[in-house]
This record gives structure tokens, C-alpha cells and sequence, in this order.
């Protein structure tokens, strides 16, 4: 059965995070709810404060497709600041993972 899609409400301006050996794009959690692929993104990734940090080589491509596939988003219009840091603090944040309710909210 395909997904229902919902109106989706983009910030289509992101900052996209990147030591000497990865990359992360920090996007609002509720983005990823509304795209229907928080259960999706692995533990890979990262979260603090309402954000989550996806990483560059599958959960970043995931996003960028469900934007892509979304009939009413134009991933064209997506806006990406790029900041390079040698020692990140992203790789200290928590992984990745879903509240209990967030697993309840996706079932």
C-alpha cells in the first residue's frame, strides 16, 4: 500500500557539517516525521535539540529522495551552508534513535 502523503512544511535552508572523514546535514527532526522516513534513518546519524544529523552515505540520500519524490517540494529549491571543522562535536552527540511514542506515531 503506498504512503499517504501529507503537507510537508520544508526550511529548505540546511547546514551540512563535514570533518576530515564524514559528513552530516542537520535537519529539523519534525522534517523527517512529515517526510515519512524518521523510521528509516539509521543509527548512523546523529540528534541533539530537535535536530537530527544525517549521515552523508545513506540516510542523507534518503532524505534528498523523499524531498525529491514528494509531489508538492522542489528539492531545487533546497539551500545547503557548508562548514568544515577538523574536530567535531557531532561525533559526541547521541545517535540516532526513536522515542517510544515516535514508534508508536509511525506504526
Amino acid at each position: 500500500m503506498p504512503k499517504t502523503l501529507q503537507a510537508v512544511s520544508l526550511s529548505y535552508s540546511y547546514t551540512y557539517y563535514q570533518d576530515p572523514g564524514h559528513g552530516w546535514l542537520m535537519v529539523p527532526r519534525k522534517e523527517l516525521f512529515d517526510l515519512g522516513i524518521a523510521g528509516e534513518i539509521s543509527q548512523c546519524s546523529y540528534q541533539r535539540n530537535g535536530y537530527v544529523y544525517l549521515e552523508e552515505d545513506e540516510d542523507l540520500a534518503k532524505f534528498i529522495r523523499a524531498i525529491d519524490e514528494h509531489p508538492s517540494l522542489d528539492v531545487s529549491q533546497v539551500e545547503v551552508d557548508e562548514v568544515y571543522q577538523e574536530r567535531t562535536p557531532i561525533r559526541r552527540m547521541q545517535r540516532f534513535t526513536l522515542t517510544a511514542a515516535e514508534k508508536e506515531r509511525i506504526a
